[in-house]
């Protein structure tokens, strides 16, 4: 039936409130988590940083400087190249680091702890040119960030080695950054809370979705009862000083009927005829103020079904409207009081006979549901149940609008000329003494779904 007007209720500020803290923690927690990583990690390369630089002295202090800076390329075979080479070698092993060697600006590789590695070689990290090295021409030690290598991670410290303020060669220490491990476990574990966090939230929307409307019907049920309770009492006391007087003009106007012919005949008719629908009407008013005293028994949903569309089969004919049924659950056994539930039927099977106007067709649908319609308005303890048996009643006639929607259970609201809008108001009040449930879908000018379900 294309886009379907539903029930629509606002969630209370008490909801939101809730929701908007309990997101609001959330959203804290993890960006805090997320704060403390990035700092801690930061602190940790820093810390890094500064052991590397002050290996890299401790290497520029150890070495035989004057004979480093005199090798030249063929060099690595000799006696100086190789003792030099096993002091490096000690100092990285003892200092648990990856790689440390010694390269001359312009001039390629000095040094290096890793034995096949040529003089005059020249390393990718040693490019002079590169911006983050160029503090070393003043004399300033560089520690680099971390940095990946053939898929491995690790830092790197430049030390210059001076000689009368001029850089002559450039100490190197590489090691692997493996303090990042350790924060490897703290990340995972603020993806775990994050995914977590997403599915609390998830969880939390759902929630308050599914139970706003409830609590909204619930809030707006304890205002329409304080309503009725004093229009209750207004009622009664109008009907009884209203049908002490209509006795009296029935009466006279059952005498006037006696007349065979003329003017007080059909005078007498008439007014016979309007404090009969003055009566009814004031039946309807004292039904629906009246409290809902049920008379509750196990009964065939089913059966009564049936035999209210007996009752209206030959008018809906009558009037050109067709009228179908499909029953899928049968016996449907609920507790109901059968006379106020088929008071419900004949409501909404009437109105949709109404809605088609003679040129239509009106279809009713008994099935069993696990819980309460998509679009339902709750109107009893529904959430008690677990399985419900629910009619609808479908036409496609004018429709209705949203507007209409969201007030036609309100007392005394009707579209029609003469209707009293006590009907669907009495419907709303029986359903809620029966722990069911309300529900309408409809598009204005292509139809509407109305109906009920009751605990089965």
């Amino acid at each position: 039936m294309g886009k379907l007007w539903k029930f629509s209720s606002a969630p209370s500020n008490e909801f939101r409130f809730t929701l908007g803290l309990v997101l609001l923690t959330l959203l804290v927690i993890n960006a805090g988590g997320w704060v403390f990583y990035a700092k801690a990690k930061n602190y940790m390369e820093q810390q890094s940083q500064k052991r590397l630089i002050a290996l890299a002295k401790a290497v520029g202090a150890q070495i035989d400087r004057e004979t480093v800076l005199a090798f030249l390329p063929g060099d690595e075979e000799t006696e100086p190249y190789a003792v030099e080479r096993d002091k490096l070698a000690r100092l990285r092993d003892d200092a648990d680091l990856d790689h440390v060697y010694l390269f001359m600006p312009w001039q390629g590789n000095l040094l290096d702890a890793q034995p096949g590695i040529p003089v005059g070689w020249e390393h990718p990290l040693a490019d002079m040119t590169r911006p983050d090295l160029q503090p070393l021409w003043e004399g300033t030690a560089v520690g680099l960030p971390v940095h990946e290598i053939e898929d491995e991670r690790f830092q790197s410290a430049f030390v210059p080695l001076l000689d009368e303020g001029e850089l002559r060669a450039v100490v190197v220490v590489d090691a692997n950054a493996r303090f990042l491990s350790d924060l490897e476990v703290v990340r995972q574990g603020l993806l775990i809370t994050a995914g977590l966090s997403l599915v609390l939230a998830t969880g939390l929307g759902v929630y308050v979705s599914r139970n706003t409307r409830r609590l909204v019907t619930l809030q707006a049920e304890v205002k329409n009862r304080e309503k009725l309770a004093a229009l209750g009492t207004l009622t009664a006391g109008l009907a009884h000083e209203i049908r002490n007087p209509l006795s009296i003009i029935r009466a006279s106007a059952e005498l006037l009927q006696e007349e065979e012919k003329g003017d007080a005949h059909r005078s007498g008719t008439e007014i016979v005829e309007e404090v009969d629908r003055l009566s009814d009407l004031l039946t309807r008013f004292l039904d629906f103020a009246r409290p809902k005293n049920t008379d509750r028994k196990k009964e065939d949903l089913s059966l009564l079904v049936m035999e209210t569309i007996s009752r209206v089969e030959s008018g809906f004919l009558d009037r050109g409207i067709g009228l179908s049924h499909e029953i899928e659950f049968e016996p449907a056994i609920v507790s109901m009081d059968r006379r106020q539930i088929e008071q419900v039927l004949l409501n909404l099977i009437l109105n949709a006979g109404d809605a088609v106007n003679g040129e239509g067709a009106v279809a009713i649908r008994l099935k069993r549901r696990r819980r309460p319609h998509p679009s339902s308005q709750m109107v009893g303890a529904t959430s008690r149940y677990h399985r419900f048996a629910e009619i609808t009643v479908e036409d496609n006639g004018c429709g209705i609008g949203v507007s209409c929607i969201q007030q036609m259970f309100n007392p005394f609201y009707t579209t029609k000329e003469k209707g009293t809008g006590l009907g669907l108001s009495i419907v709303h009040g029986i359903i809620q003494s029966h722990d069911g449930y309300l529900f309408v879908e409809s598009e204005a000018g292509r139809g509407t779904r109305i109906g009920f379900g009751l605990p089965a």
